[in-house]
């Protein structure tokens, strides 16, 4: 008599195999707060739509850009922050601090500086913010980086003279 193969050995191989990782969160901003903390503030690249409950076609249309994007990111947009908020009276303040007037209005930024902005639904336009806006950040960031270099061997060439003048006293 034949033996059958166990299925558990199957069960258990999938049971080792990790999940993917879940896609990055498209954050809500809603006050002043969550603008600065998930867009003006962030360290890295970000992307803001702002939109309005009032016409759902449109609004439908972007968000699901949105979640799109979120979902399947290139490398380029792996480390971007994608926000959405909703112009509602609610977020009044919000939309009057970045001079609102017509919706959907769209930002993309890097390091809390404004890269590009339009008005409009075009889901292809938002894609190419979002990539203009990794890329300045990614400049940014390499910028930064070597200030940071740069800093760190002016400091070790200061910490040496200030032995080497204490060694010939």
């Amino acid at each position: 008599m034949a033996k059958s193969r166990s299925k558990s050995v199957k069960k258990s191989s999938s049971k080792n195999a990790a999940p993917p990782p879940p896609p990055p969160v498209v954050k809500s901003v809603c006050t002043m707060d969550d603008l600065q903390q998930h867009v003006t503030s962030h360290a890295g690249s970000a992307l803001l739509v702002i939109v309005s409950p009032l016409d759902a076609g449109v609004t439908s249309t972007v968000v699901s850009a949105m979640e799109r994007l979120n979902s399947n990111r290139s490398v380029l947009l792996a480390d971007i922050n994608i926000a959405v908020c909703y112009a509602l009276p609610s977020t009044a303040q919000v939309c009057q601090s970045l001079s609102v007037t017509t919706v959907p209005f769209v930002q993309s930024y890097a390091y809390g500086e404004v890269v590009g902005e339009f008005v409009g639904d075009n889901t292809e336009k938002i894609e190419l913010l979002a990539k203009m806006a990794a890329t300045q950040a990614a400049v940014k960031a390499a910028q930064l980086a070597e200030e940071e270099k740069q800093r760190q061997v002016a400091a070790a060439e200061a910490q040496g003279d200030g032995s080497a003048v204490a060694a010939a006293a």
